[in-house]
């Protein structure tokens, strides 16, 4: 059975929980209350595994499921991140080797969750989306100048979000102590790769 069988057979089986009330999903499939905007992953990870046909899938895909939450208007309430890099690391990588340049080249499961007018949040159905190739180009400009940055010893002075359309850079630490070394020896906070809250609204629904 090929991918987009099965990507059409998750679709089909998580369509029937559209509209339902994330507190509602969470108790038939069990999954701890209360479900907040902050833990809402942790239902997207348990209701999938509901669905016979997604476990087949990520089998043969490189699959990312990301879980998006949507404003009354519809709109990503937040960018999306992706693991935290290494300033080293990443000083000696090359674009088509980066860990970066793997995540978005991955196929992504998109969960939307939409915040209605009473704050209540409501499952409202997913996509399978990959990053067209363009946009993969604009990811990539940002990357090579975050590496440029760091290999001038200016790791503190990376991509933002007004420098691209697509992606930028910016914290992903737990606390203020969460930092790591520059290849400077500079300890600075642990950071990572987000794309804009913005370019996902245009690929989201």
């Amino acid at each position: 059975m090929n991918n987009e069988i099965l990507e059409k057979q998750v679709i089909a089986g998580l369509d029937l929980y559209l509209r339902r009330s994330v507190t509602s999903i969470g108790v038939e499939i069990g999954c701890p209350s209360p479900i907040t905007s902050r833990t809402v992953w942790m239902l997207s990870k348990r209701l999938l595994k509901v669905i016979p046909s997604y476990s087949n899938l990520v089998n043969i895909s490189d699959l990312q499921v990301r879980s998006v939450i949507l404003s009354s208007t519809r709109r990503p309430t937040q960018s999306m991140s992706f693991a935290s890099f290494n300033y080293t690391d990443i000083f000696n990588e090359k674009w088509e080797e980066s860990e970066f340049y793997r995540q978005i080249k991955s196929r992504f499961l998109l969960m939307r969750y939409l915040t209605l007018s009473d704050d209540t949040i409501v499952f409202d159905g997913v996509k399978f989306w990959s990053m067209p190739s363009a946009d993969v180009d604009q990811a990539r400009s940002v990357w090579e100048k975050t590496v440029s940055q760091i290999r001038v010893g200016q790791a503190h002075a990376l991509p933002t979000i007004a420098d691209s359309p697509v992606a930028h850079v910016r914290p992903k630490a737990t606390n203020a102590a969460d930092r790591i070394l520059s290849p400077d020896g500079k300890p600075l906070t642990r950071k990572c790769f987000w794309l804009n809250s913005t370019y996902i609204a245009n690929h989201i629904q």
